[in-house]
């Protein structure tokens, strides 16, 4: 028996936001550690100043690019936007890349929270939503908690290439 694509669905957008928290979403916490040493403070905590700013403008413009883009590309895009700060950073570019990075990393995280509970609300069964909601929450917060939990260990362990490459 084969499930059509509707009813895949709700499970493929949960396994993307579980893994997109347990991987590039859960590095914020450890910027300070996979940063350039040289790095200061200010700096390391600007990258994230500019990746929330940004996603506080991508919330406004994200629904003319998720018209644009559509339900699918906007999913497959936006979790590959969480990915480009940290790769970033391990491939070392310089501070100004990585600020652009976290610009479109703020795109794909208001492209991704756009994307993602509409499309699981459209096709989950009127009924059901409640349940698909906090499914999905239930996948952000364990994927969170998980992949800090993780990349922490990893830091400790094995430095910052480990936890850029768990990240990644």
């Amino acid at each position: 028996m084969t499930s059509t694509p509707a009813k895949r669905v709700p499970a493929l957008i949960i396994v993307t936001f579980f893994l997109t928290f347990a991987g590039p979403g859960a590095v914020q916490g450890y910027l300070k550690n996979i940063a350039p040493a040289q790095w200061p403070p200010v700096k390391v905590t600007s990258i994230l100043v500019v990746l929330y700013f940004s996603f506080m403008i991508w919330r406004i413009l994200i629904p003319a690019s998720q018209r644009f883009l559509g339900d699918k590309w906007s999913m497959v895009l936006a979790p590959g936007a969480y990915l480009l700060v940290p790769a970033g950073l391990a491939l070392g570019l310089n501070y100004w890349l990585i600020a652009a990075s976290a610009v479109v990393w703020g795109w794909g995280a208001a492209g991704l929270w756009q994307t993602g509970p509409v499309w699981l609300y459209d096709v989950t069964d009127e009924k059901r939503r409640g349940f698909w909601a906090g499914v999905l929450y239930v996948a952000v917060f364990s994927g969170l908690a998980i992949g800090a939990k993780v990349q922490g260990l990893a830091v400790e362990m094995a430095g910052r290439r480990a936890i850029l490459a768990l990240a990644i």
